[in-house]
């Protein structure tokens, strides 16, 4: 398969398309940042694709008739059009605008969420009308969905008891220490999050864009700064509480930045989300590791400051404050070793004194 045609943002086409090289560039400014460091056009496309690896996937993919299709095939059925920023593919055989591609309603949220076999109906009336979906550019290896409530996208995500619990808690513990946090609410198989892109007031775009799959923080950090030394606090900000309550699934795709969708500038990084697999996700700490005395995250973070030569402030911890978030989560957590574990982890960072 051949592309030629137009990159677009909105309605503004910013660089034309010659079979999937970059020949012209109109814009500079809107141009993901991945293209603007050199990327291929196809891997962007592709990457912004439905992991297959996701058995409801897999369900999607039958029902349009895709099984066999490549990731940048999937893509582009929706014209690599996504919810959380405005790029999006033009064909040189099509006549249609922004109002025609960005997402309006979404049939396959169920069955991209649950496997849910009475969805099918629904989507093969939906394939008849020319329905587009963004779960075929919904990206990410759980179960999920994007639903529109009162004018609002919301990203539904199963997950069990303790990786629900584990969100929620590093959620509102974030939110009351003052960290930027993504808004997440329960349902009742998992939670779900609020679209922080403003209905495409801002554009995402995951760190990956930046760095590839790079996990170094050093070079992570180095990397943000020189887009904005206000973003690279910011990141800080994401590593300490990565640290706290021992998030080991910070990857290039789970924290980013925030563009203004009229000027392409930075405006900040995006707020702290994906925590799901933090803290008690898989299971209690043993008594060995509560007292984190070799925790590698909090070493790594302590380490970065040092190496930057910064003293970081780090916000204020009442054992009463988790309490509280627990009473209002309302789960059956065993809430002591949760203490324990935060709490320890919270008396090392402490003892730098690269911490104030």
């Amino acid at each position: 398969m051949t592309l030629s045609g137009w990159l677009m943002h909105k309605d503004a086409a910013i660089a034309k398309i010659d079979n999937f090289e970059i020949t012209d560039v109109a814009d500079v400014r809107l141009l993901p940042l991945y293209l603007k460091r050199g990327g291929a056009l196809k891997a962007w496309v592709e990457d912004r694709v439905i992991d297959r690896h996701r058995p409801h996937s897999r369900l999607i993919r039958r029902m349009l008739r895709m099984s066999a299709a490549e990731d940048y095939e999937i893509s582009l059925k929706v014209n690599a059009a996504t919810i959380t920023d405005n790029w999006w593919i033009k064909k040189d055989s099509e006549d249609i605008s922004y109002t025609d591609v960005r997402f309006s309603v979404n049939y396959f949220d169920n069955l991209a969420l649950l496997g849910d076999p009475d969805s099918i109906e629904r989507i093969n009336r939906a394939a008849l009308l020319g329905s587009r979906s963004p779960e075929l550019t919904n990206i990410g290896s759980f179960e999920k969905c994007w639903r529109l409530e009162e004018g609002a996208w919301w990203l539904y995500k199963q997950s069990n008891e303790l990786q629900t619990f584990s969100e929620l808690f590093i959620f509102e513990m974030g939110r009351l220490m003052g960290f930027n946090m993504a808004i997440f609410e329960p349902w009742a198989q998992g939670t779900k999050t609020l679209d922080f892109t403003g209905q495409g007031k801002y554009d995402f775009e995951p760190a990956f864009a930046l760095v590839g799959e790079e996990i170094d923080y050093l070079i992570n950090y180095k990397a943000i700064a020189g887009l904005s030394l206000e973003m690279a606090r910011a990141y800080l900000d994401i590593l300490a509480c990565d640290a706290l309550f021992f998030n080991f699934d910070r990857h290039t795709h789970n924290y980013g930045f925030l563009r203004d969708s009229v000027t392409g500038e930075y405006i900040a990084m995006a707020p702290n989300f994906d925590n799901n697999l933090a803290l008690a996700a898989n299971g209690y700490p043993s008594e060995a590791l509560t007292a984190r005395k070799n925790d590698i995250f909090i070493n790594d973070f302590l380490d970065l400051l040092e190496s930057i030569d910064v003293r970081y402030k780090l916000p204020e911890l009442q054992e009463a404050d988790m309490e509280r978030v627990m009473d209002k989560i309302g789960m059956d957590v065993n809430r002591q070793r949760i203490k324990d574990f935060v709490l320890a982890g919270y008396t090392r960072l402490r003892e730098s004194e690269y911490i104030l």
